[in-house]
């Protein structure tokens, strides 16, 4: 008896100790949010709020050339500026059109691809990328595949990883603000955030930004429009932040249980709110619909009982004679009630697989810049 309740003491004990590191964990990436959203931290950035140092844009076709500027991580969009902006794109242009020219750039470098939740496009481009450029990567099959599934906390599977000296760590996870909490306590090491959570995916804004570059000369006098999830989806957040920089015209277009007005709000972002029943006559007045899918895995579930399937979707009769671009993050989702019809994706109009394809050449460059050549 006495031993049954020795043993029950200890067992009691590691489970409350183990729970209170749980927590501790989770107190220290809230701080971490809150810290970032006040801007105590101190800033992680160079000069004039930008990860990238302005340089002249002459410099940058001189590839082997170490230039006068310090990058660090890349983890949100608010560490950009319009100068920042621009090298990235002459960057990603430069690498496109002649690849082979970076090919060695990153030789002797590692990188780890920590994807702690799924991913196709930005997975598999990121590590292209990476090796690409000459660098070596190591990756992971998901969360299950690492110790967390034995209830190790996350602050020690950083902590593990780091220890092991990356060069650089992708990060994606479904915890807003962990890249953020990873390259404040690791910054010897160089951070990209590929999306957290419901929060950002700041490389996904760059690709999309820099495929709306190569249709149109003049971002700050495009028109588009924004339809679908704005409550959960990250890309739309991040994309949102970087065209307000142009002063671009944005419409948002949801349904009103997928609205997030008083976050875009807070953000500072100028936009016109629309309903989701004036698509029809939206698209005719736009230069590119963007559309997302409904982020069922991270709805609420209040959320996820109001949301039904086919509350909008883009279609022939939808675009009708509309000039409009048609652009997506993707996945479609395609499984249930697709946000774009299958008819859509061999229209001349829609460009989301081009969009994807430039998602290796964005990062390609953006991985060049933290590396300071």
């Amino acid at each position: 008896m006495g031993n049954f309740t020795y043993h029950s003491f200890k067992t009691k004990f590691w489970r409350r100790l183990f729970l209170l590191m749980t927590k501790l964990d989770s107190l220290k990436i809230f701080l971490t949010k809150k810290l970032f959203k006040d801007n105590i931290l101190p800033n992680m950035t160079t000069t004039n709020n930008s990860i990238i140092q302005p340089i002249s844009s002459e410099k940058l076709p001189a590839i082997h050339r170490k230039t006068d500027f310090k990058l660090s991580s890349f983890v949100s969009v608010d560490q950009l500026n319009l100068q920042a902006i621009d090298h990235i794109f002459v960057r990603t242009r430069n690498i496109k059109d002649q690849p082979i020219k970076y090919n060695k750039l990153a030789k002797g470098k590692v990188m780890y691809s920590l994807f702690f939740t799924n991913s196709t496009r930005t997975r598999f481009s990121t590590e292209t990328a990476w090796v690409r450029l000459g660098g070596s990567c190591i990756t992971m099959d998901g969360a299950g595949s690492t110790s967390i599934a034995k209830g190790e906390t996350i602050d020690h599977t950083l902590k593990m990883f780091a220890g092991y000296e990356p060069d650089f760590i992708a990060l994606r996870s479904s915890e807003a603000y962990l890249p953020h909490y990873g390259c404040i306590n690791f910054p010897e090491i160089s951070w990209v955030n590929c999306g957290d959570g419901s929060n950002e995916h700041p490389t996904q804004a760059m690709l999309d930004l820099f495929t709306i570059k190569e249709k149109f000369d003049d971002i700050s006098k495009v028109k588009i429009a924004f339809v679908g999830d704005m409550k959960y989806g990250r890309t739309i957040k991040s994309l949102a932040k970087v065209l307000n920089l142009y002063g671009t015209k944005m419409i948002f277009v949801a349904p009103e249980s997928l609205h997030a007005k008083e976050e875009l709000k807070s953000m500072g972002i100028q936009y016109e709110a629309r309903k989701i029943d004036e698509l029809a006559q939206i698209v005719k007045d736009v230069d590119i619909v963007y559309c997302c899918r409904p982020q069922i895995e991270r709805m609420s579930k209040e959320d996820c009982e109001q949301y039904k399937d086919g509350v909008y979707q883009l279609d022939f009769k939808t675009m009708g004679d509309s000039k409009a671009l048609i652009m997506h993050p993707l996945p479609i989702n395609s499984a249930t009630y697709p946000e774009i019809h299958p008819e859509l994706d061999s229209d001349p109009r829609s460009i989301y697989f081009q969009q994807a394809a430039n998602g290796l050449w964005t990062r390609m460059a953006i991985f060049t810049l933290l590396m300071g050549i």
